[in-house]
């Protein structure tokens, strides 16, 4: 048998003690550490997901708010226009002009201009719809916007067609109007329902 001095022996002693630190910790450590990191990043995973539910249900609550806000609102706003009162329509025609920088000619048709006359003449009155014909003058932006504003009109209305001609420096000398060259003008034939 070999005989170790004492040196040795605290030197063989401090590596085996060494080596069994080293293999406790990666035989028992690292894995709980390992399996500590999974679950924290569960937890992260469900701490997100619940503040996401809460976010979620607090949205609701102000959904459900503006909700209630939007239904008072159609009662108060009706998409037909009143009956036997077409005026807030024309009114509410200039008063997109005027928004828009446009100048406006509003006429009330008969009937359908879509329809022939004809069939129109033979056909009953329909009382649930108003026919316009809306001429605008102005530059085609402003014109845009006032079709615009006409598409979010509070009364449920369908344009049946547009016209739009641009005029020259010839047709503007003739108009006795404030166009000038390259401004653009319209006719809108359009329908509007009413109750």
């Amino acid at each position: 048998m070999i005989e170790l001095s004492a040196k040795q022996k605290i030197y063989v002693l401090s590596s085996g003690f060494a080596l069994a630190l080293i293999l406790i910790i990666f035989m028992l450590i690292w894995p709980l550490i390992d399996q500590i990191k999974i679950q924290g990043e569960e937890l992260t995973q469900k701490q997100t997901a619940m503040e996401n539910f809460y976010q979620s249900w607090m949205n609701l609550g102000a959904l459900k708010k503006d909700y209630q806000q939007i239904q008072a609102g159609l009662g108060a706003n009706p998409f037909l226009l009143p009956a036997k009162n077409p005026i807030k329509f024309v009114e509410m025609i200039e008063g997109f002009a005027q928004e828009t920088k446009n100048q406006e000619q509003i006429s009330a048709l008969p009937g359908d201009p879509s329809q022939p006359v004809a069939a129109t003449a033979d056909a009953p009155k329909n009382n649930e719809m108003l026919f316009f014909q809306v001429s605008t003058g102005g530059t085609f932006p402003n014109l845009i916007k006032f079709l615009i504003s006409l598409e979010n009109a509070p009364y449920y209305n369908n344009v049946s067609s547009l016209q739009i001609t641009r005029l020259s420096a010839k047709e503007t000398a003739k108009e006795e109007s404030n166009l000038s060259p390259g401004d653009v003008q319209s006719i809108i034939n359009l329908s509007v329902n009413q109750q």
